[in-house]
């Protein structure tokens, strides 16, 4: 199922063009920030002659202070092209200080040049609710980052913020705040613009590049990361399947290049501030995976449709079966899915995995498994693990996207 959410530059305009209270000089006019002007901004920006790093500085402090006091109409000096104004204020949305109370710019005025005097800008908290707003996004943040390891390869840590907004939230238009990294991250709910605000966000937060792409209709919005000097489709939003399984995470649009993620729905035509032009992960087999990644040592581990347990190395890409599975996994004795077992979970060198109704133990240092615990044959079965404070919890087949995973053995 396709999803379709408003872009955040089409979601923040309140208005047609706002009649000014003040007399505006013949040589301005004023323009409605859309889809269009936010896609010329990444054209325009490397084409134009680039204001100096001063005046961007400048520029950025008078923003931010403007916006700590909520601040509607903000005058600008020095007037710059707005291609530049753009790519700041994307930059200072992308900060938690900034980015879940502030909405967007829904219209600048400028001269026949092209030179910004003003921008408008819309808030999705008032100045009293925003400190609430932002400290509770931030404890979401800092929740997040936590369950990184400062070891891990980037690769690692993009696999694992992935998997953490798709875990923590679920698709929903009707959130009140699904366009902000707000409605994922504490809400536990947004469309395409607040997933792919909180993947910026949370990767900006730990040292890893992250931008955006929007398509050209300006329909659905994702990111590009970079990685080793190169850049790669991420979208979070598709990866969470609605009406998906509780716990499952898919990474069918995780690390794409420009060709591998092209398509003739959302991805048929875009724009973004980088190309993807490298293909090192676009064949990988983890696009037939539908839960979570499990992280040991510089590997990710994750499971196919076909019963395949596989390791791939990060470092190296170096890909590993682990073994195969051909345990049949049941609904009912009408419905037989093509999938031998789902969710992994690793807790130092043991990886566990669970098919329908049992969870097993794998040593990933000598190949020994084991089963070790069995559930209760009810709720549907086991759709995937993970560990929590060091034990074995489980999400269960018949219960709602969001519910959270159950106790099934203590390790500790």
């Amino acid at each position: 199922m396709n999803k379709h959410c408003i872009a955040r530059i089409i979601s923040c305009l309140l208005a047609a063009v706002m009649t000014a209270a003040y007399i505006i000089p013949p040589t301005v006019s004023a323009e409605t920030v859309s889809s269009e002007t936010y896609e010329k901004a990444y054209v325009t920006a490397s084409s134009s002659q680039a204001p100096s790093p001063e005046n961007l500085d400048k520029i950025d402090k008078m923003i931010r202070n403007a916006l700590d006091r909520h601040t509607e109409k903000i005058a600008l000096t020095p007037h710059i092209k707005f291609s530049y104004i753009q790519r700041i204020f994307d930059k200072i949305v992308s900060d938690p200080d900034y980015g879940f109370y502030v909405k967007g710019m829904t219209q600048y005025e400028s001269d026949q040049n092209g030179n910004v005097y003003y921008i408008y800008v819309s808030y999705y908290f008032g100045k009293k609710d925003a400190k609430k707003a932002t400290d509770a996004g931030k404890k979401a943040v800092k929740s997040i980052a936590s369950g990184i390891n400062k070891n891990w390869t980037d690769f690692q840590k993009c696999a694992y913020v992935h998997d953490a907004i798709i875990l923590l939230s679920r698709y929903d238009e009707s959130a009140p705040h699904c366009s902000s990294a707000y409605g994922p991250l504490v809400d536990h709910a947004g469309v395409c613009e607040g997933y792919s605000e909180a993947y910026r966000m949370i990767l900006g937060q730990i040292g890893i590049n992250c931008e955006m792409a929007l398509n050209i209709p300006g329909t659905h919005e994702w990111n590009i990361v970079e990685l080793d000097g190169k850049w790669y489709h991420v979208d979070v939003t598709q990866d969470d399947p609605i009406g998906g399984l509780n716990g499952n995470a898919l990474h069918t649009y995780f690390l794409k290049s420009d060709s591998a993620i092209k398509d003739s729905g959302d991805h048929s035509e875009w724009d973004a501030p980088h190309k993807a032009t490298s293909k090192k992960y676009d064949k990988i087999s983890w696009a037939d995976s539908y839960t979570p990644f499990s992280i040991y040592q510089s590997s990710v581990i994750y499971t196919t449709t076909d019963g395949k347990l596989i390791s791939f190395d990060t470092k190296t890409s170096k890909i590993k079966t682990l073994m195969v599975n051909d345990t049949q996994w049941f609904k009912s004795p009408t419905e037989v899915y093509n999938i031998k077992f789902w969710g992994t979970a690793v807790k130092g060198s043991t990886l566990y995995y669970n098919d329908q109704y049992s969870v097993w133990s794998y040593d990933l240092k000598t190949g020994k498994k084991r089963k070790i615990a069995d559930v209760a044959k009810k709720n549907g079965g086991l759709t995937a693990l993970t560990i929590k404070n060091g034990n074995i919890y489980g999400y269960y087949f018949d219960d709602k996207e969001g519910t959270a995973p159950k106790l099934i053995k203590k390790l500790s």
